[in-house]
């Protein structure tokens, strides 16, 4: 008679979406949907679907803390239940990607980068304006920083032009975003 469809994980600072389906009830159903953890409602919605519709429902979720969560779905009226299944929390609410304008370098090259901070709908993270970077040689001096990197649409943009008798061997930009550190090796 209806389907309620949502994700099995839950991240923070993310949107989380559930999809309601009416079927073949020949009257309007009214839902309550709610996420929530042990004690508390972290986020509830009430909605109408009538008959074959179907409706995508977004919550916005903000920066909860790891706990047990569950989606509870309640139909309030044309047909009357109680549903609840437990969410997954998932700490990774966002990734970082360090990407570089080529795969080898030489002695006095400039090594041209830029780092992207995406949420896991591939946006900008919306939280997060500024990173500080590093890279270090290979054998881990650190050559170059940037204490306050400015995010422009989640991209920061800088370069490092190599001497001319560089410690040879893999180099890493290592990133601090939001106190979470990445690193990825690059020459």
């Amino acid at each position: 008679h209806y389907s309620i469809v949502g994700a099995k994980l839950l991240r923070p600072n993310s949107e989380y979406h559930v999809a309601v389906t009416n079927q073949d009830v020949s009257e309007p159903i009214r839902f309550s949907l709610a996420i929530t953890d042990a004690s508390n409602v972290i986020e509830k919605q009430e909605i109408t679907l009538n008959t074959g519709e179907t409706r995508l429902v977004p919550f916005a979720i903000g920066d909860i803390p790891e706990s047990s969560y569950k989606l509870v779905a309640e139909g309030l009226s044309g047909l009357t239940f109680k549903n609840e299944t437990d969410l997954e929390y998932q700490q990774k609410s966002f990734s970082v990607f360090v990407q570089t304008d080529k795969s080898i370098y030489k002695p006095g090259d400039t090594v041209r980068f830029r780092v992207l901070v995406l949420d896991p709908n591939t946006k900008p993270l919306p939280k997060a304006d500024s990173i500080s970077v590093h890279i270090n040689d290979a054998k881990a001096n650190r050559i170059k920083q940037w204490k306050e990197g400015k995010l422009v649409k989640g991209v920061f943009e800088s370069e490092l032009t190599l001497s001319t008798a560089p410690v040879l061997g893999a180099w890493t930009i290592n990133v601090n975003v939001l106190g979470t550190v990445r690193g990825a090796g690059i020459f």
